[in-house]
């Protein structure tokens, strides 16, 4: 399979060869993960934040015999990405999870993790900041009220371009793989994950 695309900006093509990513002609890093490689047809395509700052942190998580948890690819804040499996197998992402009568997505989707830090709380002075404690400047936070819940947050925000970007290059660079349905996931890694869709009104 080979699916080419220009990039949102630049001249960068992405493509998809033998379900592994490419970026002007070079395959992006491949890190394998240990977490899942069962054989799939993946139907779905599932965004997820990964509750931190850090690209390597994700990376070597995923790496980690402990984590029982795995990504297709990770993307750094400023879109560089990993790829830990090929497309056309498994990672467990999903977690337990179900839609359309299909029952656990692990099997079904092509799982991404963005490097972002997702929920924040405000912390001393008033400062917005992660769940380990990293401060997050104002100019980074959205607020915003998730859907199940009753008060308005601070959420670490993507700017308009990348999340273009990486929504654009994610539905392009997996067809005809996937049927380019779409889920993003609204807890992180240390909460478990849940299916749920679109996490704002």
């Amino acid at each position: 399979m080979t699916e080419t695309m220009e990039a949102v900006a630049g001249a960068e093509q992405f493509a998809v060869r033998a379900h592994r990513l490419t970026v002007g002609g070079a395959a992006v890093p491949f890190r394998q993960s240990p977490h899942g490689g069962i054989r799939m047809k993946p139907l779905f395509l599932v965004i997820h934040y990964t509750a931190g700052l850090s690209a390597t942190s994700a990376v070597n998580w995923f790496l980690d015999p402990r984590a029982k948890a795995s990504a297709h690819l990770v993307i750094g804040r400023q879109g560089a990405a990993t790829q830990h499996m090929a497309f056309d197998r498994t990672c467990w992402h999903a977690g337990q999870s179900a839609w359309k009568g299909l029952d656990g997505l692990n099997g079904h989707s092509i799982g991404i993790e963005i490097v972002n830090a997702g929920k924040l709380a405000k912390g001393p002075g008033g400062r917005w900041q992660t769940w380990t404690g990293e401060a997050i400047p104002d100019s980074e936070v959205m607020v915003a009220r998730h859907r199940n819940e009753a008060a308005e947050t601070g959420w670490h925000a993507y700017s308009g371009s990348r999340s273009r970007r990486w929504s654009r290059s994610g539905r392009r660079c997996t067809r005809p793989t996937v049927s380019a349905t779409f889920w993003g996931t609204r807890t992180s890694r240390r909460a478990g994950k849940s299916i749920r869709g679109r996490p704002f009104r």
